[in-house]
């Protein structure tokens, strides 16, 4: 067996330090797998792909959105990758892409920066599943299984406007110079920021992938916000999503309490939401 260079440890160890505690790497020659927390419509695992060659650090999908690795159910069609991908999301992501002797397609991202790496791998890895949704989506004719989940959210998101005034949903958030995190909800109390997360899923697995992006997120803000701002991060629980189970969640949970600022919410429990309703400023 290959010994793992040592520069591909380091940059890993600095990737799971700066995203979340969850994330594990595989040996793969000359390379590493970082197996992430994200997942898929589809319920699929995304890896990304780490090498570095001379001064340069390559993070890539490994050639696994060419070689459907994310669709084994026949949802794509027998369209060339490039005109299955949508044009748009690889532009937004800025990603660059390359061919192997094998016609293989390749979308990958670089820097000779360490410190960059762990923003590489958080942008190829919603680039990956922002392509995969978009075919599952375009390609599938199943019932979209968001509509409880988008339900739970609009309830949520009415609750907190009708709370505080300075309310936006769905909205990305700089928290330094490399970093730019979208929140399902962010308030504002004097000018302070709330940074929410919403927690549901139609499965225990559509669950838990929403606990893991909610604690890499909050992880990105609590590792690489700016010293003069204050973030709190609050996490509110679907517990009625037929996803929900708390035994079997329990270790992403246990990650979700640690990452957040406050106690978990349960937005079925009264008693619960009161930790939000007493965050309202005093009248005098």
């Amino acid at each position: 067996m290959n010994k793992v260079d040592d520069r591909l440890v380091s940059i890993f160890e600095t990737i799971k330090s700066d995203i979340c505690n969850l994330v594990e790497y595989r040996a793969r020659g000359e390379t590493i797998e970082i197996i992430t927390q994200f997942t898929t419509l589809n319920n699929c695992v995304v890896s990304v792909f780490l090498s570095v060659k001379e001064d340069k650090i390559i993070v890539s999908d490994g050639g696994w959105l060419h070689r459907d690795k994310y669709n084994d159910q026949g949802l794509i069609d027998e369209l060339p990758i490039v005109t299955r991908i949508n044009t748009q999301i690889i532009e937004y992501y800025k990603i660059k892409q390359t061919q192997s002797k094998q016609n293989i397609n390749y979308f990958y991202k670089t820097t000779n920066k360490k410190e960059l790496v762990s923003s590489l791998v958080l942008e190829l890895s919603q680039f990956i599943v922002a392509s995969v949704n978009s075919r599952i989506l375009s390609y599938s004719k199943e019932e979209d299984v968001n509509d409880s989940k988008k339900a739970f959210h609009d309830q949520v998101n009415g609750y907190i406007k009708s709370l505080f005034r300075d309310v936006e949903t769905n909205e990305y958030i700089k928290v330094n110079e490399q970093y730019r995190v979208k929140f399902d909800c962010i308030f504002r109390i004097k000018v302070r920021p709330f940074l929410l997360m919403y927690i549901s899923g139609s499965n225990n697995s559509v669950f838990n992938k929403d606990i893991s992006q909610a604690v890499v997120n909050f992880n990105v803000v609590n590792r690489n916000a700016v010293a003069d701002e204050y973030f709190t991060k609050i996490a509110i629980l679907n517990t009625q999503a037929p996803g929900y189970n708390k035994a079997k969640s329990d270790f992403y949970l246990a990650e979700l309490r640690e990452a957040a600022d406050m106690p978990l919410i349960d937005y079925f429990n009264p008693a619960e939401l009161t930790l939000i309703e007493n965050l309202r400023p005093k009248t005098a």
